[in-house]
C-alpha cells in the first residue's frame, strides 16, 4: 500500500474517532454492507480484526455487539469457545428497507406525481413515518411524494390517504424537510471521501474494508436522515447526488480488494463466508459481474 494511500485511510479513522463514537452503530453498517450479501453470519474474531484497523478495542467490540444481540439485532451462535454471530430474522426487513436507499444510484423517480398525506393517530405512527420521509405540515399532517421509494412505507401508509397533485409542491419543500441541514452534511462528505479517489487502487485488502466500511458508514448515517425527494423537488446542484456519484465511484474501487479480504472470513469454524449474492452487484447501479 502507498504513503498516499495509508494516510488517507488514517485520516478516515481520526475523523470517525473526532466524533461521538457509537461502536454498535459501526458493526450495524459491516453486517448490512458486507455480511449480508454473504450469508449473514461471521465469526467475532473477524469482526475484532476489522474493528482493530479502525482503532476499536476488542473489548469496546464485545461491550456493542453484546448490545445488539440484547436487543435483538444479531444472534450468537457458540462453537466451542468461538461465537459466530448473524443477522437476526426478526430484522431482515430493516436491512432490505436500508439496502435500497443506501446503495441507490440516484435520486428516487415520481411516476405519477402523487402526494401522500397522512394524519398518524399516535406518536409511534408519526415516529415511523418521519423515518421514511415524511416531512411535517401544521395541524399534524405529514406529507410525502410517493415515489419508487415508496414501497418500504407499505404497512404505516395504509393508514393515510392519497392526493393528487402535479410535480410541482404545494410549499417549499425546505420549510418541510431538513434540506440546508443534509446539504452540509453531504457537503462533508464530499470533503472528507473525496481524497480518496486517488488512492483506492492501492489499498491492501484490509485498509480497503476498512476505507469501504466507513464510507458507507457515514452514507448511511446521512442517507436514512435524508427524505429521499425526486429532483423535481430538490434543489439546484444538490450535493447529495455528487456525494452519490462520488460513493458509487468509492465502492467500485473498493471492492476487489475488500472483497478479497471478505474472503478470508469465516461464517463457521473452517467455513469460509459464501460469494456474495447476485443483488450485491446491482449496488449504486451495477458495477460488475
Amino acid at each position: 500500500m502507498t504513503d498516499s494511500a495509508s494516510e488517507a485511510v488514517e485520516r478516515l479513522v481520526e475523523r470517525l474517532h473526532r466524533a461521538p463514537l457509537r461502536v454498535w452503530s459501526i458493526v450495524i453498517t459491516v453486517f448490512g454492507d458486507a455480511i449480508a450479501p454473504r450469508g449473514g453470519q461471521v465469526w467475532l474474531g473477524d469482526l475484532i480484526r476489522l474493528l482493530e484497523r479502525l482503532a476499536i478495542s476488542p473489548a469496546t467490540l464485545r461491550t456493542a455487539i453484546s448490545r445488539l444481540a440484547t436487543d435483538g439485532w444479531v444472534e450468537r451462535r457458540r462453537f466451542g469457545r468461538r461465537s459466530f454471530y448473524g443477522i437476526s430474522t426478526k430484522q431482515i426487513s430493516v436491512f432490505q428497507d436500508a439496502e435500497r436507499r443506501i446503495y441507490a444510484s440516484h435520486a428516487p423517480e415520481w411516476p405519477n406525481q402523487r402526494w401522500f398525506l397522512s394524519h398518524p393517530e399516535d406518536a409511534e405512527v408519526a415516529g415511523r413515518l418521519k423515518t421514511l420521509g415524511f416531512g411535517i405540515l401544521p395541524g399534524g399532517w405529514m406529507i410525502r411524494p410517493e415515489t419508487t421509494f415508496s414501497r418500504d412505507a407499505e404497512a404505516p401508509l395504509k393508514r393515510g390517504l392519497f392526493f393528487e397533485g402535479r410535480a410541482r409542491t404545494p410549499m417549499d419543500p425546505s420549510t418541510v424537510w431538513p434540506l440546508m441541514d443534509l446539504a452540509e452534511r453531504y457537503r462533508g462528505l464530499l470533503t472528507s471521501f473525496t481524497p480518496l479517489k486517488g488512492a483506492v487502487g492501492a489499498m491492501s485488502p484490509v485498509n480497503a474494508m476498512a476505507a469501504r466500511t466507513l464510507l458507507i458508514h457515514d452514507l448511511r448515517r446521512v442517507v436514512l436522515k435524508d427524505p429521499c425527494l425526486p429532483a423535481a423537488l430538490l434543489p439546484q446542484d444538490w450535493p447529495g447526488d455528487a456525494m452519490r456519484t462520488l460513493a458509487a465511484e468509492l465502492y467500485r474501487g473498493l471492492v476487489p480488494a475488500s472483497e478479497e479480504w471478505l474472503g478470508e472470513c469465516q461464517s463457521e469454524p473452517n467455513v469460509i463466508l459464501k460469494s456474495p449474492e447476485p443483488w450485491f452487484f446491482n449496488r449504486f447501479g451495477r458495477f460488475q459481474g
